[in-house]
């Protein structure tokens, strides 16, 4: 990302440059819901979502094949409910509350999602071992 910066002293403007000296192990996404988010509106949105990202494609100056994987996810529901997906042993969890369930996989959360209007609001990727 290039930003350019006034300087005080000589009042040229510098173009810098900013990037990720190395990768990190882990970040967050977080998502911003406006209201009363309908069903389709959700199922698009993680249509959009992938489970893996290469930073290199974000970050160009880290070398390439930094690949995270989406290991966790926040979503909430109506009221003030909250829900957790995490990935374990290859399979995706689904945690409501007391319950824990199967939900396999990444394309079988999505369509939880959509069908419990459960709304992504932290997404937690990890380095890829």
């Amino acid at each position: 990302m290039e930003i350019s910066k006034l300087c005080l002293s000589c009042c040229e403007t510098t173009c810098l440059k900013e990037c990720l000296g190395r990768c990190p192990h882990a970040f967050v996404v977080a998502l911003e819901w406006c209201h009363e988010e309908a069903a389709g509106d959700i199922g698009l949105t993680l249509g959009a979502i992938s489970s893996s990202i290469d930073l290199s494609v974000i970050y160009g100056a880290l070398h390439q094949n930094t690949n995270h994987v989406l290991v966790s996810m926040l979503c909430h529901s109506e009221g003030s409910h909250f829900t957790c997906f995490t990935l374990e042993n290859g399979s995706w969890m689904f945690y409501d509350a007391a319950n824990k369930e199967v939900a396999g996989l990444w394309e079988n959360v999505k369509d939880i999602c959509v069908k419990r209007v459960l709304k992504p609001q932290i997404l937690l990727f990890a380095e890829q071992e």
